[in-house]
């Protein structure tokens, strides 16, 4: 039942593509991307609607099940910090830092900050249930730290959502967990639906789809990895962030061949 609920989750953002991007443009949701082209977004709206209606459909169908509930609570709760960020974006400030500096030398509060500060919230709330409270320090930064990584990424066309596919792919055949099938399925294969706009360069996610991404990646990790996994996720998550802040990730990517052939996997190549 897994993949029927992914296919139809596919099925709903294959079917609204056009009609939400005509709504879009109508609204005038255009931004432009790094090369100057007008594209409409945040798309990433179009993913959690989809979303919502795989979980709640499924919820009545087969009962109430608590990691759909979660899954719903993160997409939703980290889609609204990232849409206050499309919509109320500080581009003066730039990362955490640029952020807290903004705050602590001009008592300047950015979109940025508030959304770091209450994503670090929402990441507590997804992690109780653990057993101890050094489990429950983990999994909130994982989920906070993921959540952050998706949109370290979102910077080039694709690149967040071949990052969250490529996550997603070594944690699902990795374990296997409930929350990879669960959560993570169904949005895997909206996202493959809504990719080929993004690589052309036609829609963008905005945060509200790269919060959504990171905090599904994050879920998964806290719900489906033994607690040796989730500190090597951490580690790995952790080491990914004090690396973008000496480097740019993007000049990183395009030195390393593998990464770079990735990179422009599917984009025009004008």
């Amino acid at each position: 039942m897994d993949y029927l609920w992914a296919a139809l989750a596919f099925g709903l953002v294959l079917l609204l593509r056009q009609p939400f991007a005509a709504l879009l443009v109508r609204q005038g949701a255009v931004r432009h991307n790094y090369r100057s082209r007008p594209v409409s977004f945040p798309w990433g709206v179009l993913l959690v609607l989809a979303l919502t209606a795989v979980y709640s459909l499924r919820s009545l169908v087969e009962g109430a099940n608590l990691l759909l509930w979660q899954g719903l609570f993160a997409s939703y709760g980290a889609g609204f910090l990232g849409l206050v960020d499309d919509l109320l974006g500080d581009t003066a400030a730039k990362g955490l830092d640029g952020h807290l500096r903004a705050f602590l030398q001009g008592r300047r509060l950015t979109s940025g900050l508030i959304k770091a500060a209450a994503g670090m919230l929402l990441a507590f709330v997804l992690g109780m249930g653990t057993n101890t409270w050094g489990a429950l320090f983990i999994s909130a930064l994982n989920l906070a730290l993921a959540m952050n990584a998706i949109n370290l990424l979102d910077v080039r066309p694709g690149r967040a959502g071949k990052g969250y596919l490529l996550f997603f792919a070594l944690l699902f055949f990795a374990g296997y967990g409930e929350a990879a099938r669960t959560v993570g399925l169904p949005l895997a294969l909206a996202l493959l639906a809504y990719l080929p706009l993004d690589l052309g360069e036609k829609a963008m996610l905005g945060d509200t789809g790269a919060n959504a991404l990171g905090v599904t990646l994050g879920l998964i990790i806290s719900r489906d990895l033994p607690p040796l996994g989730q500190l090597l996720a951490l580690l790995v998550l952790v080491a990914l962030h004090a690396l973008t802040v000496f480097y740019s990730l993007s000049t990183l990517i395009t030195r390393l061949p593998p990464l770079a052939a990735l990179d422009r996997l599917g984009r025009p190549r004008n």
